[in-house]
């Protein structure tokens, strides 16, 4: 049964990140030398790619292999980053979904708006 859960998992989240990529089946499985059949055999559940096609796989569709086959688990580390930096070359998800350009610029705004507002407040 866990197995036919993960199938699922991977077709969806395939298929949501071939689309946000803008990229066809065809054109998926021509990066990966596999035919467009294959693609859409993996997009329908009916099967799973090989462990040496996954990597090569999330690279191209710039995620991990955990996230493709449903582990959402991620390892929390002490890290610094510039958030407009790490939007902008990262795949970021909410809710199991990646966020489009348009959320992450989004997201942006809305925290120059919160440090706006903390200015002003502590001016006032």
């Amino acid at each position: 049964m866990v197995y036919v859960e993960t199938r699922h998992i991977f077709a969806q989240r395939l298929r949501s990140l071939r689309k946000m990529k803008k990229l066809t089946q065809k054109e998926l499985g021509n990066r990966l030398n596999l035919t467009e059949a294959a693609i859409g055999m993996w997009e329908q559940g009916r099967r799973l790619p090989d462990a040496e096609t996954l990597p090569r796989l999330a690279r191209i569709l710039e995620t991990s292999v955990d996230y493709l086959l449903g582990n959402d688990y991620v390892e929390k580390k002490d890290v610094n980053f510039d958030l407009q930096h790490f939007l902008e070359s990262n795949m970021v998800y909410y809710a199991g979904r990646p966020l489009s350009d348009d959320e992450k610029e989004d997201l942006l705004l809305l925290m120059q708006l919160k440090r706006t507002h903390r200015r002003d407040k502590g001016n006032a």
